[in-house]
């Protein structure tokens, strides 16, 4: 019922905007919307993850910017060959992703706390190993990664859509996503029925540090630098993408399809806001109430649930 009713909301902004700029419903903005879309949805499939288990990463936008200073630094300051950067600004998203997991399957640590200290340290690190200076790139590989075609489509953009398919794929038709479902739903109950719930949770954290480090690499090699203060804010709008799609932050309910709407829905609302040359500040506000709007409506139906 919410998917519905966020996606007539997502077509009835669309009317707005094309009826208030004419350079809304042109090609050239429409791949520019998705582009941007792109980052927050790839970002938002491995928060799904995270959210049906009944928990939260808010250390994906500093992943974002680890991810983004790993691969410049070993492409730039190292001479790695860009492939082997990629991978390594990968693995080390999936390790801080274990650690979250590990933190909060084992440790006993709720995973607001537990991520939120990781969302520090890893900025952190980033900061540390730039100076707080970004660090430039110069790579035919990354070009094509971040700002390149494939068959007219933008390359982010084809990366969103594999990421979409494997997320719903992995979700909808795996034993991983049914685990993950029954683990949101009632994790003792999942843990007496013989699941590994420890084993399940680590993976959506660590599947979702991988899916905001290749969010990282796109991000530096769109901007062909690898900035540490990149991916501010980056986990408010994968969780608003969420939540707006219909995943209930108690747990239990959620789909890749939804989040996908939620995250078109603010990338239109981003690309439309500037198109009408919108204040910044406002901008802010206008997010911020969405958000704030998307997690009220998601916490009322989770009480009304019980």
């Amino acid at each position: 019922m919410q998917q519905h009713g966020v996606f007539f909301g997502l077509i009835g902004i669309c009317i707005f905007f094309a009826l208030n700029s004419e350079h809304f419903f042109t090609m050239d903005n429409f791949l520019n919307i998705m582009r941007q879309t792109s980052i927050n949805a790839i970002i938002a499939v491995g928060m799904t993850y995270v959210i049906i288990s009944k928990g939260i990463d808010l250390s994906v936008g500093s992943i974002v910017a680890l991810a983004a200073v790993v691969v410049s630094a070993l492409i730039t300051n190292f001479g790695v060959h860009p492939v082997l950067a990629i991978l390594g600004a990968l693995l080390a998203g999936m390790v801080v992703g274990f650690v979250n997991g590990h933190t909060v399957a084992y440790g006993g640590i709720p995973a607001f706390i537990s991520t939120l200290a990781t969302m520090t340290i890893i900025r952190g690190i980033a900061f540390l190993l730039t100076n707080g200076y970004p660090i430039y790139i110069k790579s035919d590989l990354m070009h094509l990664l971040g700002r390149g075609f494939i068959l007219g489509i933008p390359t982010p953009v084809i990366f969103m859509v594999l990421v979409l398919v494997l997320g719903g794929f992995l979700l909808g038709k795996t034993k991983i996503g049914r685990y993950l479902y029954a683990i949101g739903g009632n994790s003792e109950t999942a843990k007496l029925s013989g699941i590994n719930v420890e084993a399940v949770t680590i993976f959506a954290y660590v599947f979702t540090g991988l899916l905001a480090a290749l969010s990282g690499v796109l991000v530096a090699a769109r901007l062909s630098s690898g900035p540490p203060n990149v991916g501010t804010g980056f986990e408010l709008d994968a969780i608003a993408a969420c939540v707006l799609g219909g995943t209930s932050l108690s747990g239990g309910i959620g789909t890749i399809k939804g989040t996908l709407i939620g995250a078109l829905l603010i990338g239109i609302l981003n690309n439309g806001l500037n198109l009408l040359n919108v204040n910044p500040y406002v901008q802010m506000i206008i997010k911020g109430a969405v958000i704030f709007s998307a997690v009220y409506l998601s916490a009322v139906k989770g009480k009304d649930s019980k």
